[in-house]
This record gives C-alpha cells, structure tokens and sequence, in this order.
C-alpha cells in the first residue's frame, strides 16, 4: 500500500492502464499526477499518457497541477536541476550551484549572473560531490574547457544583457 492509500497495479490488474475509468479515477478523482499513476500501474509515464490520449482524456494545465513543489530532472547538457513551483512560475535551480553553496562557497559568486560559474573539476556535470566543485571566474573557466575567448553558455548573459539565444 502506497502513501496515497492506493493498492498498486495488483489490484487494478496487469492491464489496468488501458482501462479508461481506472485512468480518470486515478487521474481526475483522485488527483493522482501521471508519474504518480504509472507507478500505481507498475508502467512509465509514456504508456499511461498514450493511453489517456487515446481514451480523450483531459489533461490538467501547469495552472491546474497541484501548486507548488519541487521536481528534479537532468538538462540537456547532463547538469541535474531542481525545478521549485510557486504559484503559476518556476524557478530552475542547479545542484552545483546549492552543493558549492552548502559547502561554503559565496553564494554572491555562485548566483553572480555569470561573472563566476561552479566548475566541475573532473568534468563531469552529474558529479556534485564538494571535492569536484570550484568557483572560479568565468573567463578562468572558458579558458579551462578550451573554448573561445567571448564565449557565453546557452544560459548566461552576453555583457549586452542579451541570453545567448537572443543574438
């Protein structure tokens, strides 16, 4: 038995996730998120989408969603973030940065808007560890990946205040 007082996908059956009504009982009545439903069906998310979609079953807005939260995902670029829902925004937050943070760096230099970055020592995005974290000023960290002097990453300012995308 879950916390959500629901008996996994051995009382609903083997094949439940095909179900219409278990869909919109699970979904809609009991509010249920879709991750939350595929792990009451013992299947991923995709198929319990599939099958609502198949089935014209309405999905809730971002709006309607339960409000509030925190989520974690990995970006593109491998970095883990969390994703922290307050009302009808969001504000991503990287690991790296509240690990360094926790460790004792400056939290001014780590949020500096892109005069300092959190340097991953041995390269690899997902390894958070404090020992493999190092602040250090954004041209010292170009220079350090081998990239080209002026460089900006997908999600820092130019000195122009254009994201890199706008240019």
């Amino acid at each position: 038995m879950s916390d959500l007082d629901i008996d996994s996908h051995q009382h609903y059956g083997p094949d439940a996730y095909k179900d219409e009504d278990v869909l919109r009982e699970l979904y809609h009545e009991k509010g249920l998120s879709l991750r939350e439903v595929a792990d009451v069906l013992g299947v991923v998310n995709s198929t319990v989408y599939n099958w609502m979609d198949r089935h014209g079953i309405d999905f809730r807005s971002k709006k309607e969603a339960r409000p509030g939260g925190v989520s974690f995902h990995f970006d593109v670029q491998g970095y883990p973030h969390l994703s922290i829902s307050h009302g009808t925004s969001t504000s991503q937050l990287r690991v790296h940065q509240l690990v360094a943070i926790a460790a004792g760096a400056d939290s001014h230099k780590v949020f500096s808007e892109g005069d300092y970055h959190v340097h991953h020592i041995n390269g690899m995005p997902s390894d958070n560890r404090p020992s493999n974290l190092a602040v250090v000023r954004s041209g010292d960290h170009i220079r350090e990946h081998g990239l080209p002097e002026g460089f900006y990453g997908p999600h820092e300012r130019h000195p122009d205040g254009r994201w890199k995308e706008e240019r």
